[in-house]
């Protein structure tokens, strides 16, 4: 009995060992760093993460495309995100983008950041981004900048905002549903010290039904809507052969294809041929009418054109009336003719109400169901009107929606007057 009382106290003993050794590996689990100098750490985490972003296409580019390095801007956010998302919690870290060629952009902290961490000590490592060509060589100017990356231990404090925006900007930009310009303006909108941006609720305009707002403007609905010639430059190839006095663009000059043979003039005896060339055309793509199109990546705009598509047009629609006929049947006087509606808005027209008008009866509505194809006519044979006055004026009015959804509405007035047709 007592050597089996000794193996469960040995057991116990190694459990309580165990157990121990777990809390403390769990304590020390959430304090990944400790032991290790802080300075070194900072280096080394700073230096990683600046060259990923100088390692990653689209985050370069992101650096050449920040306007203000403030939340806000959402070039700005990309790479923030990316920072802060390789940031452990217990650390602080903030971010400026600066111009190298700017001698008064210093790439430093404002006023309320150092304040807001002046009792910490603070870690700063950068690198440069000279230039990035995009996705699809979508081209970006040269234009050095510097990324300068701010690291401490223990965060921002919780009374803490950061502008996000500069003061006293404002400018004018289009509502979602496009209909309307507003106002976007920087200020301090609600409780805190930092600044933020704010949209106006009373809107600056409100566009016309045939407008829409385009970059804070009401345009017309029609007028981004282009045709375009794009061609890919790099696809042009010119090839010779013993041609290399010859000048590529004169020899190829009058060419108009895919490809195009020619000589160059020069004969070599011993090889009992003409030198010969080889000119090859851009690729080429046209692209159709559409709403503000663009040339695909990597080919350069030759041409634009504007046009308009059914999609930007409205239908209109005209009402003539003709071959006007006369009738007397007590108490009233009949006036037959025939109504001919055209299209000329390039768009089909529903007509789905009607009302008439006149100064005697008043007015009356009703609904109809009159299709009126783009371009084209619809007539409508011995119609009448009738009134017990021996003149009077009819007034039509028509209302429908076009094919683009788009409301339709078509007046027409006739005059008529009994002596017209009946000899004094």
């Amino acid at each position: 009995m007592r050597g089996k009382r000794g193996w469960i106290r040995i057991l116990e003993a190694t459990i309580a060992v165990l157990i121990v050794s777990a809390t403390m590996m769990a304590v020390y689990s959430h304090q990944p760093f400790r032991g290790t100098d802080i300075g070194e750490f900072s280096y080394s985490l700073q230096k990683q993460i600046l060259e990923d972003i100088a390692m990653n296409s689209s985050l370069r580019l992101a650096v050449m495309r920040v306007k203000d390095d403030v939340p806000g801007d959402s070039d700005y956010d990309r790479l923030n995100k990316f920072v802060g998302d390789r940031i452990p919690s217990a650390y602080g870290y903030l971010i400026k983008i600066c111009d190298l060629g700017n001698l008064t952009d210093y790439c430093k902290m404002d006023y309320r950041e150092y304040v807001a961490t002046r009792q910490y000590d603070i870690y700063v490592e950068e690198i440069m981004i000279s230039a990035e060509l995009g996705a699809g060589g979508e081209d970006v100017s040269y234009m050095p900048r510097k990324v300068r990356m701010f690291f401490w231990e223990g965060g921002f404090p919780e009374y803490y905002c950061r502008d996000e925006c500069l003061s006293e900007e404002n400018f004018l930009i289009c509502s979602d549903d496009s209909r309307s310009v507003l106002n976007k303006s920087c200020g301090n909108f609600d409780d805190d010290d930092c600044l933020e941006w704010n949209f106006n609720v009373n809107t600056v305009d409100a566009c016309d039904a045939n407008e829409v707002c385009r970059d804070g403007k009401c345009v017309d609905d029609g007028s981004g809507w282009f045709s375009l010639v794009c061609e890919d430059r790099s696809a042009r190839v010119v090839m010779f052969d013993k041609c290399t006095k010859k000048d590529p663009e004169v020899l190829c000059a009058n060419y108009n294809g895919y490809n195009d043979l020619g000589k160059c003039g020069a004969y070599h005896w011993f090889r009992q041929i003409k030198d010969k060339y080889e000119c090859w055309n851009y690729a080429r793509k046209n692209i159709e009418c559409s709403a503000n199109p663009s040339c695909p990546d990597g080919m350069e705009l030759v041409e634009r054109k504007e046009c308009s598509t059914p999609a930007s047009k409205v239908g209109k629609v005209s009402l003539g009336f003709s071959n006007v006929r006369y009738d007397w049947s007590a108490p009233y006087h009949y006036y037959y003719h025939d109504r001919t509606f055209v299209e000329s808005g390039g768009v089909g027209v529903t007509l789905t109400s009607g009302k008439l008008c006149s100064q005697v009866s008043g007015c009356k509505s009703y609904t109809i169901n009159y299709k009126i194809k783009a371009n084209s006519q619809l007539v409508l044979n011995n119609q009448n009107f009738y009134t017990e006055a021996d003149s009077e004026t009819f007034t039509l009015i028509y209302n429908g929606i076009d094919d683009n959804g788009k409301s339709v509405s078509v007046p027409g007035v006739v005059v008529v007057n009994r002596a017209d047709w009946i000899s004094p």
